[in-house]
């Protein structure tokens, strides 16, 4: 008789393959937020610098350096803008991402459980077996002593 084999070693190896796959995604989307962030601090520093060259070319009346850096800082605000949102959205995705490590981790460890309860099954069998097959050599052996 041909003996089956059993599904849960296969499927703990994908789930595991899975749970490495969601781990990396989560370690890509970790380090894109660190990016977006410091993106997103560089353009602050620059925002506090030109505001306060601003306010020098104000106090200096000079008018033409000082309408080109409002021009400049309002191109800022907008990048600040879009770095804001960038982060965000990299913060979700992050977020997103260690959802699916955690739910791959589950059944990564689900599926470790029913192979460990399995192989702790068959060795419960491989006993229960080796004891009849002990049991039966007593009872044939007695036999013959009585015979």
């Amino acid at each position: 008789m041909a003996e089956t084999k059993s599904p849960w070693p296969v499927l703990a190896e994908q789930a595991q393959t899975k749970f490495n796959e969601a781990e990396s995604v989560w370690r890509q989307a970790k380090a894109a937020l660190a990016d977006a962030e410091n993106q997103r601090s560089r353009i602050v520093d620059m925002l506090m610098e030109y505001r306060l060259k601003l306010t020098q070319f104000e106090r200096q009346s000079n008018l033409s350096d000082s309408v080109n850096c409002r021009q400049f800082l309002a191109q800022l605000v907008d990048l600040d803008v879009q770095a804001q949102l960038q982060v965000q959205k990299m913060q979700a995705a992050v977020t997103l991402a260690a959802d699916r490590v955690k739910a791959a981790r589950f059944d990564l460890d689900k599926m470790k459980k029913l192979v460990e309860r399995e192989q702790k099954q068959h060795q419960r069998q491989a006993a229960q077996s080796a004891q009849r097959r002990m049991d039966e050599m007593a009872t044939l052996r007695h036999s013959y002593k009585h015979a």
